[in-house]
């Protein structure tokens, strides 16, 4: 019971942080872990190369976790 506690308030805080990112690393971010589009996907729907869309998720999951790590030190 506490750990799925833990679990939500953990989910939320990253939500509240991934609506501060550049909006071109949240979309990525929202087609993958929201909606389960693939890499492919998330390319062709934004109009980017794929290698792009790799950049976007890869960068975009280093600004949530770093700001993620930053705010459980408080």
């Amino acid at each position: 019971m506490q750990a799925a506690i833990h679990a939500r308030l953990d989910g939320a805080k990253a939500f509240k942080l991934l609506e501060k990112l550049d909006y071109k690393y949240r979309e990525a971010l929202i087609l993958r872990y929201k909606y389960d589009f693939s890499v492919r996907e998330i390319a062709e729907t934004l109009g980017i190369s794929v290698s792009n869309a790799k950049m976007r998720l890869s960068r975009g999951l280093d600004m949530v976790r770093h700001q993620f790590n930053e705010g459980s030190h408080d």
